[in-house]
């Protein structure tokens, strides 16, 4: 049976209460054991050009951690355009608690690049990666529309940054 001492239903749930297209993709937990959920966060009922990349951050306990980018939760749209589709696959804490993530970005009709952003622990872009908080890569495959994407990430003993994924070819 659920655990109802979690979040009072034994589960946690986020709702922006317009569009059921909020989606979680990969999870894992910090050391202070709060739980951090990737995926994508629909801001709109109709337009679809509103997809973003989400990153959710719940207490132990299962509620949302407010602390997280004072509402729990932090958004990002419109890296490499302003209009595409920006979704998070994949989620790794590093050894100074930064949280990373791997997904992709939709340009428009030039194709999708793989992404990767770099959070502080108060929910904010660390600018000190990049410059700007993310990085992409676009047409590893050589296609002539290039489709890459990173699906999974994981950081080596060193701490560099591994992403799996595809590209076309």
């Amino acid at each position: 049976s659920l655990d109802k001492t979690f979040n009072d239903f034994g589960y946690a749930f986020y709702s922006n209460g317009q569009y059921s297209g909020n989606a979680g993709h990969d999870v894992t937990t910090d050391k202070e054991g709060r739980i951090i959920v990737v995926g994508k966060y629909k801001s709109g009922i109709v337009d679809t050009s509103s997809i973003d990349m989400a990153i959710w951050r719940y207490t132990p306990n299962g509620l949302l951690d407010t602390t997280f980018n004072g509402k729990g939760f932090a958004t990002h749209t419109g890296a490499p355009g302003p209009n595409g589709t920006d979704i998070a696959n994949g989620v790794v804490i590093d050894a100074n608690g930064k949280i990373v993530v791997c997904g992709t970005c939709e340009e428009d009709a030039n194709g999708r690049d793989m992404f990767i952003w770099r959070y502080n622990t108060d929910g904010t872009l660390d600018t000190i990666f990049n410059g700007i908080g993310y990085v992409s890569h676009n047409n590893a495959g050589g296609s002539a529309i290039p489709d890459d994407f990173g699906s999974a990430i994981a950081l080596d003993k060193s701490g560099r940054i591994l992403v799996a994924g595809r590209s076309n070819a």
